[in-house]
């Protein structure tokens, strides 16, 4: 930076920053005129009071707090009011001014000793040093105290900052924060022992008999509201950084509804149909006869002629009452259809569930339906909408799924990071 010395002033060039002029205004007890080199070629000497350095000061741009005080040491040294000081301040911070009452604290500060700092105490109110072994172990206690305390609540007790708070958490304490996830039921140790021999047995018979998948006709029945509400996720858009976060109402599901009952296998849907009351043992013994009509015509290879001998499919369905009583059980041993065990409270290995009601459920979502035809017209176009692929990879899927419910000792396994098929291991049939 080039200097030269005119009168008692001192001159340089403009690109020097505030701070430093402020410096050599306030401390150094200068005269500093900022110019350009233009200027300083063309202009032999340039001549300023010291009375306008302070107004020059003001106009030269926004500064901080800490700047702020500087211009307030000046002004005292040239013994002007508090109040002056801050109707100049004002001019040009506006909102962003200290208060008269700050003022007024710096300027007595001034008045007493002329050589006071106008830079804040390194350590003055902040938060004591954090990365020590004592602090670490009490986050930990609190922690351990209450797992749900938040991070202000650690803030407030530990005393530190939110940032040394997350550093001692994620680093220190390999700690991380997860919501629990809604399943199906709380599974007792003799159900998550049943879920684990089921799917051990039928990975065994897949194993055991490759062809075995193709053979499974599975199917479940559900509720199909006139209105659906869309889901959250269903609802997302894209939004560009500065418009406005969308809202939209809780919607209830409508009274007027129907029974959806349906069967598939990897090649497509064999049967539905629809029920306007609930099913029990007598309505489903009349669905199945239903369903080995239509199996007879649309896949004659499962069903091996005559009444009364085994057939080659397996049914899967759920544990439901009307699905297990004696007399659902009597009707398919004198059809000769054979069963695929499935544990109770499993909706994450019933394809059913996991794959074809969400999927015809996504369709109608968000449309309202004026009376029940329309309804059943529109939920039988959605399943006319799957294609046999996603049939195939459905049914296909169920060997992961029963060596996911073995390895993670028969609990819910879906929604977890660490369980998506890419990370499973997979029981190739």
């Amino acid at each position: 930076m080039t200097f030269r010395r005119a009168k008692g002033l001192r001159m340089l060039h403009c690109n020097c920053s505030l701070r430093r002029v402020l410096y050599r205004c306030v401390v150094m007890q200068e005269c500093v005129v900022p110019v350009c080199l233009r200027t300083v070629k063309s202009c032999a000497s340039i001549q300023v009071n010291l009375s306008n350095m302070g107004d020059w000061i003001l106009r030269a741009g926004k500064q901080s707090r800490a700047e702020q005080r500087f211009v307030i040491k000046y002004f005292t040294a040239q013994d002007e009011t508090p109040a002056n000081i801050w109707v100049r301040l004002r001019r040009v911070h506006g909102t962003q001014t200290l208060s008269h009452s700050a003022v007024h604290n710096w300027y007595l500060r001034f008045k007493n000793d002329p050589n006071a700092s106008c830079l804040d105490c390194p350590c003055c109110g902040g938060p004591a040093f954090a990365w020590s072994r004592r602090t670490i172990d009490k986050i930990r206690r609190l922690v351990n105290q209450d797992a749900r305390m938040t991070v202000r609540e650690l803030v407030r007790r530990a005393r530190i900052s939110v940032s040394s708070t997350h550093s001692i958490l994620r680093k220190d304490l390999k700690l991380r924060k997860l919501a629990a996830y809604f399943v199906p039921k709380l599974l007792t140790d003799e159900q998550k022992v049943r879920r684990i021999d089921v799917a051990q047995a039928n990975l065994a018979l897949v194993t055991q008999q490759p062809l075995t998948l193709p053979q499974v006709i599975t199917g479940d029945k559900s509720w199909c509201y006139s209105y659906e509400p869309n889901t959250k996720q269903h609802s997302q858009v894209w939004l560009g950084r500065d418009d406005q976060h969308p809202q939209k109402a809780r919607h209830p599901h409508s009274q007027k509804r129907i029974m959806l009952v349906a069967f598939f296998d990897d090649q497509g849907c064999i049967h539905h149909e629809f029920v306007p009351q609930t099913v029990n043992r007598f309505v489903y013994t009349r669905i199945l006869g239903h369903l080995k009509e239509k199996v007879r015509r649309s896949r004659p290879g499962m069903w091996a002629p005559g009444f009364g001998q085994r057939h080659s499919l397996l049914l899967h369905h759920d544990n439901a009452s009307s699905h297990t009583t004696f007399y659902t059980r009597a009707n398919l041993r004198e059809s000769s259809i054979c069963m695929l065990p499935q544990p109770p409270y499993s909706p994450d290995l019933a394809p059913a569930d996991y794959f074809f009601f969400p999927r015809v459920k996504k369709v109608i979502r968000g449309c309202l339906f004026c009376d029940l035809p329309a309804l059943k017209d529109a939920v039988s176009e959605a399943i006319r909408g799957i294609r046999p692929e996603e049939y195939r990879a459905a049914i296909q899927d169920l060997p992961r799924r029963w060596q996911c419910c073995v390895d993670h000792a028969g609990g819910y396994f879906e929604g977890l990071r660490q369980l998506r098929p890419e990370n499973a291991q997979v029981a190739n049939p």
